[in-house]
């Protein structure tokens, strides 16, 4: 996602995000960006669990340490509905590790 569009996401709390861990209704966070992740959590390659584990919190760690591809960065793309504040941004993760 490029800078550009970042301009015009919502900004949502960590606390709002933490309130979509239904079925049906799964937000996670990823690099200080909130995913609605509820129709992908079907058909995630590694699995509903993996993602289900971190829904309503954030998961860029998570992301990072199990190895994804370029092509995982741009998919998120699809799913971008939000960025979180900068007052609860993890400074470290504003830095793009690839420019999606």
């Amino acid at each position: 996602m490029t800078m550009e569009k970042d301009v015009f996401l919502k900004v949502m709390s960590l606390k709002e995000v933490s309130q979509h861990t239904s079925p049906g209704d799964y937000w996670i966070v990823l690099f200080n960006k909130i995913y609605d992740v509820s129709e992908f959590i079907k058909e995630h390659p590694g699995g509903f669990d993996i993602i289900l584990e971190y829904v309503g919190r954030d998961a860029s760690l998570a992301f990072l340490g199990s190895g994804h591809s370029h092509d995982a960065f741009l998919l998120l793309e699809n799913y971008c509905i939000g960025i979180i504040p900068k007052h609860e941004r993890i400074p470290s993760l504003n830095q793009k590790i690839y420019d999606c």
